[in-house]
């Protein structure tokens, strides 16, 4: 689990980057709805939760979690079309991509596509009273996951600190080193 969580430590280390990269990057990517949610129950007398209510029902938090998603996973596409074959981390990169992708977008796209489907064919002039707590939730992590992301992209920044994740560099490091031959008492190569 600790080797799961280590890209975050590198946060200190960028922590001029980690905030442009929130603030625009997450903060104004989603200041769109926001601002639409407060203009509209300003002018329109409408209580901000029947606003939320009513952007949850449209599935507007899913489509706003897979563009995130997208923006997200997209420097680690770029990285691999022009490094190549010197993508430093590739694996953990790849894994974390993995991971976002199918524990994440896959399921919204289903979810999403479900909600759209039962908003367009019966549309509701009344917010739904109930929040969509599975929406919101995914709109969280989805927000957790670009920001480990972005520690991940930024790993080498710092390489020898964070070395151990670069399985390329582990396989290379065991192949450096000569076998001694034999097995201890736990029948263990050595």
């Amino acid at each position: 689990m600790r080797t799961i969580l280590k890209p975050f430590q590198i946060i200190p280390q960028i922590w001029a980057l980690f905030l442009i990269y929130v603030g625009i990057g997450i903060v104004v990517g989603q200041l769109g709805i926001l601002v639409s949610l407060c203009v509209c129950a300003y002018h329109k007398n409408v209580r901000f939760v029947d606003l939320l209510n009513s952007n949850l029902s449209a599935g507007n938090f899913y489509t706003f979690s897979i563009s995130l998603i997208a923006a997200a996973i997209v420097p680690f596409l770029i990285e691999y079309l022009e490094k190549k074959g010197d993508v430093k981390f590739k694996h953990f990169k790849i894994v974390t991509s993995v991971i976002i992708v199918v524990i994440l977008m896959i399921p919204m796209i289903g979810f999403y596509t479900v909600v759209v489907s039962d908003t367009t064919v019966s549309p509701s002039t009344v917010p739904n009273s109930q929040i969509d707590w599975l929406q919101l939730i995914f709109y969280l992590f989805t927000m957790g996951g670009c920001v480990y992301a972005f520690c991940v992209s930024n790993l080498d920044r710092d390489y020898e600190s964070y070395a151990e994740l670069d399985n390329a560099e582990v396989i290379r490091l065991k192949k450096s080193v000569p076998k001694t031959g034999g097995e201890d008492s736990r029948k263990n190569e050595l």
